[in-house]
């Protein structure tokens, strides 16, 4: 037994089509067959009335004479070949004189007579009544009737080929589409006896393979989430035992540092290792700033300031390296309400990699000015710049480039983190060989 995809698009659309092309057939076709019959009765009534005009102007002689045989050879001569089934000739009295009648009492009613005054020299001096019987139009009717039915059977049998076409045409590509949303979502292929929870047509089971395709990717976002949130407990609980631990290696070396002699064998090794504990300890701190992210307090917040303090902490490194500072600040620049710790570890770290980026000197450029209703902050150095291949890997946690310098690749993701918390936007511009550009906007509140 073979199984009609009637929920199919293309069976839908052809169906559509047809059924508009069937309708439109027979609307039509209505039309002609009603213009035609009206037009045929007219040539009808048009013949009745010349005939009956002739009959009356060939009567007079005749009925003035009383050749009553002549009328009656004219009336049959009538029926016999002007098909006339009812003609009826009077005397002025309104006495039959002449009569031939061939119509049932059904036919009498069924068409409307015609008549017309016998004048001889301006005088009535009778009449003459025409009629046909409806039947026998209807070899006339049948072929109007019949060109109708010609003109509709073969403009839907034309209009049923050409809809199938179409609909092919249009619904060929949204099968294939189909098919691949299927196949990728895993919904599998329309009819499969294990998919039986999609029904409909094409775009249906579309609609449907995206809803379970988001649904199915909600759920694993969430699961996402929950394993974030689970590892980022996980680590912070690993760094405060870390951190823990490290503070006792510091304590431990200063009391060794304490103990031993400058000049001892051994004092630069408890030396060294106070060092690198003390850049545990910071690691670390950043790791635990990045998994616990502390609530903003809101205060009111100098940006030229933070920005200020910032080199101030960094300025044994800069002379070192021999970093010429340049400041562009706009002069008035409004104070923000923000949190003006978590913003000055932001710049720091981002002023920080600047630095990094220029070991062998450079031009270190602030620059802060308002911007509609934020405080755009620019920080540019003259450094080797960032490479296409890594642009959209700076902001990711634990990626890092940096050789023979220490890092761990957390200080641009929590800057990020903390200006984009204050409802701000970090941005960057970087060619190789000539520096690179960051700018940070964060609104005037």
């Amino acid at each position: 037994m073979i199984r009609l995809p009637v929920k199919s698009l293309r069976f839908k659309i052809s169906l559509s089509l047809i059924s508009f092309i069937f309708i439109t057939c027979w609307v039509l076709s209505f039309i002609f067959v009603v213009n035609d019959l009206n037009r045929l009765s007219e040539d009808i009534q048009r013949e009745e009335e010349f005939f009956t005009e002739t009959l009356a102007l060939s009567m007079p002689d005749l009925l003035f004479k009383h050749d009553y045989k002549g009328i009656t050879a004219i009336l049959g001569y009538a029926k016999e070949r002007l098909n006339f089934n009812y003609i009826l000739v009077t005397d002025s009295g309104g006495n039959i004189v002449a009569r031939i009648d061939g119509m049932t009492e059904k036919g009498n009613r069924e068409i409307k007579k015609i008549s017309k005054n016998i004048l001889y020299n301006g005088i009535s001096i009778g009449k003459v009544e025409i009629g046909m019987e409806a039947k026998s139009f209807f070899p006339r009717m049948e072929k109007v009737l019949l060109e109708a039915f010609a003109f509709s059977l073969f403009f839907m049998f034309i209009g049923t080929f050409l809809s199938v076409i179409l609909s092919r045409k249009i619904t060929t590509p949204v099968e294939k589409l189909s098919k691949r949303v299927m196949a990728f979502t895993g919904t599998g292929i329309p009819g499969e006896r294990e998919e039986k929870s999609l029904s409909g047509d094409e775009v249906e089971i579309m609609e449907k393979s995206f809803n379970n395709m988001i649904d199915r990717l909600k759920k694993k976002e969430d699961q996402i989430e929950e394993k974030n949130r689970e590892l980022l407990n996980l680590a912070g609980g690993i760094s405060h035992e870390l951190n823990n631990i490290i503070n006792i290696i510091i304590g431990f070396s200063r009391v060794l540092q304490r103990e031993i002699s400058s000049e001892g064998e051994h004092y630069r090794d408890v030396e060294n290792i106070l060092r690198e504990a003390k850049k545990a300890k910071a690691v670390i701190g950043n790791l635990m700033a990045f998994v616990k992210q502390p609530e903003i307090q809101y205060t009111s917040c100098d940006i030229v300031g933070c920005l200020e303090s910032c080199i101030a902490d960094l300025e044994s490194q800069i002379k070192v390296q021999g970093i010429n500072v340049r400041r562009e600040y706009e002069d008035g620049l409004p104070a923000i309400k923000c949190d003006e710790e978590q913003l000055r570890e932001a710049f720091f770290n981002i002023i920080l990699n600047s630095i990094q980026a220029m070991p062998g000197s450079g031009d270190l450029t602030l620059y802060c000015r308002k911007h509609n209703n934020n405080l755009e902050i620019k920080i540019s150095d003259t450094g080797g710049g960032i490479s296409e291949e890594i642009k959209d890997k700076i902001f990711e946690p634990l990626f890092t480039t940096k050789r023979g310098v220490w890092g761990i690749g957390l200080g641009l993701p929590i800057s990020r983190r903390i200006i984009e918390r204050h409802n701000g936007e970090i941005s960057f511009t970087s060619k190789r060989g000539e520096g690179t550009t960051f700018r940070i906007r964060i609104p005037i509140k």
